[in-house]
Parts: structure tokens; C-alpha cells; sequence
């Protein structure tokens, strides 16, 4: 049977083996986001316009609220912040 909490303690071990990388990390598998698309910013308008309506607070990562305060969708990631206690 597989061990979950084993398999993970394995696997970090195995990273601190590993030579640096030129990016600055050791694992091969650790991702940097990608900056979202724009898709996926009309689909977190529409997500957080949805629950606001139903009066839930959407929390979203604040690279998210970035990218729409730079898109132009200022007023909404304005009221994103604030909901998070982030501005």
C-alpha cells in the first residue's frame, strides 16, 4: 500500500540531491504561474459578479486582482481587495 506523507518526504529528499537550475530551483517540477489569460479573467468577473449577487465574498490570489486592475476592470478589483483586506 502506498504511503501518501512518505512519498512526498521521499520525493523532497531526492530534490535536495538535485543540482540548481538555471531558473533557481532544484526540482524540475516546481512551476511558476503563468499570467492569467484573458479568458480567465472574463471568467473571474463573471464568478465573482455571481457570488456577490447571492451576497458571498469571492476571494481571489492577488495576482488575479492585479491582472484586472490592469485590464481596466478597476472599480471590481478595488472591491476585490477590500473584501480580502489587501487594500
Amino acid at each position: 500500500m502506498y504511503d501518501y506523507e512518505s512519498g512526498l518526504r521521499r520525493r523532497r529528499e531526492a530534490s535536495w540531491r538535485l543540482l540548481v537550475l538555471a531558473d533557481g530551483h532544484s526540482d524540475p517540477w516546481h512551476y511558476d504561474e503563468p499570467p492569467s489569460t484573458a479568458h480567465q479573467l472574463d471568467g473571474a468577473v463573471a464568478a465573482a459578479e455571481y457570488l456577490m449577487v447571492h451576497g458571498l465574498a469571492p476571494v481571489f490570489r492577488i495576482d488575479t486582482i492585479r491582472a484586472l486592475w490592469r485590464r481596466g476592470d478597476r472599480r471590481l478589483a478595488v472591491k476585490l481587495a477590500r473584501l480580502q483586506g489587501a487594500a
